[in-house]
């Protein structure tokens, strides 16, 4: 195990401290302790003793104490999640000044108080800040406002994430986006840009800088003590996706800029003071939930019920003329007229005559089953096969014609055994419906395959041994399934084995 670069707990019952001695395993890249009952501090030894640690996710556990001295050295950190603990005290300064790799960087709902360090301005590959539900006060920094990373997202893979990202291997973390938490996984991780404040005690006004987060997908301030005005410049925000401003005590008019926020499709400016109309263009004319307004008793417009005089509302423009209105009406009426006609030519035949009705879908299903008959004989040099994120039932066949040796099946809803082909290389089937044992001669029938993802499925029974003749096995598995009893000795005759999940 002295090799092992990936640690993956989470999501068990775990209670204790976290071990202080990580001596032997010093090529350890990622440790997921996340969702256990694990207390007390991080281990000051962790990051001194794990120069390779890049992937730290400690969250939903009942840990405390002090981040200075823990987080020290963990010079080549690139994410942090620390959500849904205990920490208290200030953010400590040595997370801007040390870590300058750090990309993901989640405090939330911790008990923190004091101000933002400025330090945090340094982290230029910062992607996602959430210091969301703690106790934080004073003003954003206006720094933040240069995070390089969010301002020009250049989409560059790290160099961890291209080593550990893979179809069998999902990296994985849970973010807050439009007010629901999703788990965010390997090429989707890379794409968010979040920045979020919500739930603290800030004040003062959003800096102008705001502006300069070009590349921000969400933005969440909500439920503070903000007040002032929307900056002008937030309408340069084009990819943002969710904006949050609720809670606060912000006043004056919903900026005009904001309108050309086009990929805008989560907004909430709910309990503030804003006044005037609401904007009616664009993404605005989308926006048709009144709760996202309401609480703001100066505005009105659509889709609140006050509407605009037009002493307050200079945007109000007179209705359009009869001629104008009827013209579109018949537009719409002759092109659904043609449509229920065309439908009812094709379509109508199969509803008055039911032998006709059976004799179609009949074709329909035999088709389908000749299509995937054929499916699996196909090109004889077909070597890769992706298909994951579909809608695929059934079980796969005992044996192919192919020399397939990369098959990526995951997210369908596939039954049955889990094949043995025997020039696989990669297998990842996970998140299906596979229920069966996994086959014990997995190992002597598969002996090239290097990394089995079998995750999320409902398999049961016991772990397979290995056969040490599977050179090439780096990577195994089989979480979140119903396995039960020992895990086999063999394993440690695996000595290229670094990955256990």
């Amino acid at each position: 195990m002295s090799e092992l670069e990936f640690l993956d707990l989470s999501r068990n019952y775990f209670s204790g401290i976290i071990p202080r001695d990580w001596t032997d395993l010093q090529y350890l890249k990622v440790i997921d302790f996340s969702n256990n009952n694990l207390s007390g501090e991080i281990p000051s030894s962790m990051c001194s003793q794990l120069p390779s640690l890049q992937w730290l996710r400690l969250s939903n556990n009942n840990l405390s104490g002090n981040l200075e001295s823990s987080l020290q050295t963990c010079r080549n950190l690139s994410a942090l999640d620390l959500t849904g603990n205990n920490f208290s005290g200030t953010i400590p300064d040595c997370i801007g000044e040390n870590l300058h790799t750090l990309s993901y960087l989640i405090l939330k709902a911790n008990k923190f108080t004091g101000n933002i360090p400025h330090q945090l301005c340094d982290l230029s590959s910062l992607q996602v800040l959430d210091l969301s539900q703690n106790n934080i006060s004073g003003s954003i920094p206006a720094c933040l406002g240069g995070l390089k990373q969010m301002a020009t997202g250049d989409g560059l893979r790290s160099d961890w994430m291209m080593y550990f990202s893979s179809p069998a291997n999902p990296m994985h973390i849970d973010l807050n986006v439009k007010g629901v938490v999703y788990e965010y996984i390997d090429d989707i991780i890379e794409l968010i840009k979040k920045f979020d404040l919500s739930s603290n005690n800030l004040s003062g006004e959003i800096p102008e800088e705001v502006k300069n987060l070009m590349a921000l997908d969400s933005l969440n301030l909500s439920h503070n003590h903000l007040t002032g005005k929307i900056p002008e410049g937030i309408g340069s925000l084009h990819k943002l996706e969710a904006l949050d401003l609720s809670g606060n005590h912000l006043w004056g008019l919903i900026p005009s800029s904001m309108t050309s926020m086009t990929a805008l499709s989560k907004l909430n400016l709910s309990f503030n003071n804003f006044s005037g109309p609401i904007p009616s263009a664009n993404q605005f004319l989308t926006f048709n939930d009144p709760t996202s307004f309401e609480g703001n008793s100066g505005l009105c417009g659509p889709p609140l019920p006050t509407q605009c005089s037009s002493v307050n509302d200079p945007a109000v423009k007179v209705d359009e003329d009869e001629e104008d209105k009827y013209g579109k009406l018949w537009f719409y009426a002759s092109t659904s007229l043609g449509f229920i006609v065309g439908f009812w030519v094709a379509f109508g035949s199969l509803v008055i005559k039911r032998s006709w009705r059976h004799a179609y879908f009949q074709f329909l299903d035999n088709m389908k089953d000749k299509l995937c008959f054929c499916f699996w004989k196909i090109s004889p040099l077909l070597t890769w096969l992706e298909l994951s994120d579909n809608q695929l039932r059934g079980e796969l066949p005992n044996s192919i014609n192919s020399p397939l040796q990369f098959v990526y099946l995951n997210n369908n809803s596939l039954v049955g055994s889990i094949p043995l082909w025997p020039v696989l290389i990669n297998l990842s089937l996970a998140s299906n419906r596979f229920s069966r044992l996994i086959p014990l001669n997995i190992g002597s029938e598969m002996s090239k395959l290097s990394v089995p993802g079998l995750s999320r499925n409902n398999m049961n029974g016991s772990v397979p041994p290995f056969s040490s003749k599977m050179k090439s096995l780096v990577f195994l598995d089989f979480s979140r399934n119903y396995l039960s009893g020992n895990i086999p000795r063999d394993w440690m005759g695996l000595k290229d084995l670094t990955i256990i999940d």
